[in-house]
């Protein structure tokens, strides 16, 4: 059965290797490869250079004039993942009629068949006035930071409620943003876990620019590399990274924090780091094109994902991305690590705020090569059985095709 899908976001990769949300394309990618119809839904950006693939379209939809003002989506919405920009509460409403009736132009106009809306705000609650108009079933996905905002302010709550109950099926990406979804309010029953994945043909191992990375990077051929990915939001926890330097250089002057990525608290964390006097030792480089992160964690010798909770988070693609290059894991125990990392099976999990057991656990990793290969191995094993985009897409095209047949 060929399905006509509509996938509706606020945030796509804007040019080919762009580190916007790349889990965003891949899925829309794959949809394609396995033979559906797909189009993509998603704010206008200035910088956006479409790229062209068979079953795939991307449609661009401006909201506000001029265009300079197109400041919504991207990751550009939130500060640090915790609250609204001010400039969104005027955005937000043109935004949202734009996105109304582009989508149901759209829906009409090529005759979907599903709409695929991925954060439940504002994208699930858009989906959700279009999809009770049209009769057009619905699925929405949450990563994570609408539903801070859902849960800071009632009136946001009651609009992720009625997006839950027009939907036909709600997935997360970890306990934490299910959980939150049900003390919304939200029906247990109605949620589903699928975790975003990895493109096995975009990350993979290869080792081929270590030796030019770390002279680039400053670093010696023997120091133990300890990668962190993600944009500077508090929910990351890259300051616990940092506050557990001082006791790891401590045991082992060796150990270098990589940490990659950019966001409202990066002059923040270089402060902390500075005052820790650990500044040396902690590396930042600012944001980096996915195709190009894929070095870097070939580079690392541990990969580690210090999430804390609030706010809620779903599962960070980059510890997959990681895995599949073949790198121990060290995460705490909350948001989405669980699902992917298995304690003394392919890492190790700690709770979470915790810089003490943070500095244990990577000097653990640091002091055994034999155990960093052991977990890599048994990590790239489960991504390649459990976790490739192309597994996961057809998980999601299970459900659509069952929910359309069951609305026949």
């Amino acid at each position: 059965m060929v399905m006509k899908i509509c996938i509706l976001t606020h945030t796509y990769p804007k040019f080919a290797g762009d580190s916007t949300a790349p889990f965003m394309a891949d899925l829309a990618q794959n949809y394609a490869k396995l033979g559906q119809q797909a189009w993509v839904l998603t704010p206008f950006v200035k910088d956006f250079k479409k790229q062209r693939q068979k079953n795939l379209q991307v449609v661009l939809y401006k909201y506000i004039w001029p265009e300079r003002l197109h400041l919504l989506g991207y990751s550009r919405s939130m500060y640090a993942d915790v609250r609204l920009r001010m400039i969104n509460y005027f955005l937000e409403p043109w935004m949202f009629l734009a996105a109304v009736w582009r989508l149901w132009r759209l829906i009409q106009k090529e005759k979907i068949d599903i709409v695929h809306a991925h954060w439940i705000l504002p994208n699930g609650l858009i989906a959700a006035v279009v999809c009770r108009l049209t009769k057009t079933p619905l699925v929405i996905s949450i990563p994570g930071s609408d539903i801070q905002v859902a849960r800071k302010n009632p009136f946001f709550a009651k609009m992720a409620l009625f997006a839950h109950q027009t939907a036909n099926l709600v997935t997360t990406n970890s306990e934490d943003l299910k959980q939150a979804m049900v003390d919304l309010g939200a029906d247990p029953k109605k949620l589903e876990m699928i975790v975003y994945g990895i493109d096995k043909n975009k990350m993979r191992i290869d080792t081929s620019q270590n030796v030019r990375l770390r002279k680039k990077l400053g670093l010696n051929q023997d120091d133990i590399v300890v990668l962190a990915v993600g944009r500077l939001v508090y929910k990351k926890g890259f300051d616990i990274l940092i506050k557990a330097m001082p006791e790891i250089l401590k045991e082992n002057p060796k150990v270098k924090a990589v940490i990659v990525g950019d966001g409202d608290l990066r002059q923040e964390l270089i402060d902390l780091s500075r005052k820790l006097k650990v500044g040396k030792n902690v590396l930042f480089t600012g944001r980096v094109r996915y195709d190009k992160l894929l070095y870097l964690y070939n580079l690392a010798d541990i990969f580690v994902m210090p999430s804390v909770s609030p706010p809620a988070d779903g599962l960070n693609v980059c510890v997959v991305d990681a895995m599949v290059c073949g790198k121990p894991i060290v995460a705490t125990n909350i948001a989405g690590n669980p699902l992917v990392v298995k304690d003394g099976v392919n890492g190790l999990l700690i709770p979470q705020k915790r810089p003490e057991l943070l500095a244990l656990a990577i000097l653990k990793l640091a002091s055994s090569e034999s155990l960093r290969r052991k977990y890599g191995k048994i990590g790239y094993q489960m991504v390649h059985k459990y976790f490739t985009w192309d597994k996961l897409a057809r998980k999601y095209i299970y459900h659509f095709q069952k929910i359309i047949n069951f609305q026949k």
